[in-house]
């Protein structure tokens, strides 16, 4: 009697095998899903970094362009400044002295202010006729390089105790007369002012 001999492996262990392979495949899949998804999620943080990096270097450019304008601008501003005390480093007295040396008695300084190369005078004349003659003076002055009324007007004279007094029981009136005040505006003759009084920068 021939014995019954299976070389065969029982069809027990291939199918476990089988299941096997099919678990790795399923985790290989997995992981190269994940994989995947973790290089998108990373290629987008890498991008908007980029698009961050982007932005934050346009800005420094215009950040670097403004404190360039802002120097130029300071330096505008010490050169006008420089300007500006060269043109009135003048004394005042000198030119104060020829505004009193041109006006009469009856003609008053009120105020004045002296800017750059300007000088805006306020007075007060008996006539209009008065003060255009004072304007005369002015525009023939060597200190002067142009002048003008900026504005004229009459000043109405209000009376009071000072302009009253009484004699022998009448009251007495003294005749006040209204006043014109006029404001003009002079342009002074910068080289003129600097052979009088030299320059004050170069000293």
């Amino acid at each position: 009697m021939i014995p019954n001999i299976n070389l065969l492996p029982p069809k027990q262990e291939s199918e476990v095998s089988s299941k096997l392979y099919v678990v790795f495949g399923g985790i290989l899949i997995l992981a190269l899903v994940v994989l995947g998804f973790l290089y998108v999620q990373e290629g987008k943080k890498v991008k908007a970094l980029q698009e961050e990096s982007t932005i934050l270097s346009t800005e420094m450019n215009r950040l670097t362009e403004d404190i360039d304008q802002l120097d130029r601008s300071e330096l505008q501003t010490l050169m006008e400044s420089v300007r500006f005390v060269r043109s009135i480093s003048y004394p005042t007295s000198t030119i104060i002295d020829e505004v009193n040396r041109l006006k009469t008695k009856t003609m008053h300084v009120l105020n004045y202010q002296l800017t750059d190369t300007q000088l805006q005078l306020l007075m007060t004349f008996e006539t209009m006729e008065e003060a255009a003659r004072y304007l005369t003076y002015l525009q023939e002055s060597p200190f002067v390089y142009e002048s003008t009324i900026d504005s004229l007007q009459t000043m109405e004279t209000v009376l009071d105790e000072e302009n009253e007094e009484e004699t022998e029981g009448e009251l007495v009136h003294y005749d006040v007369k209204d006043r014109v005040q006029a404001t003009f505006l002079i342009e002074l003759d910068e080289d003129y002012l600097k052979e009088q009084v030299g320059d004050p920068i170069a000293k």
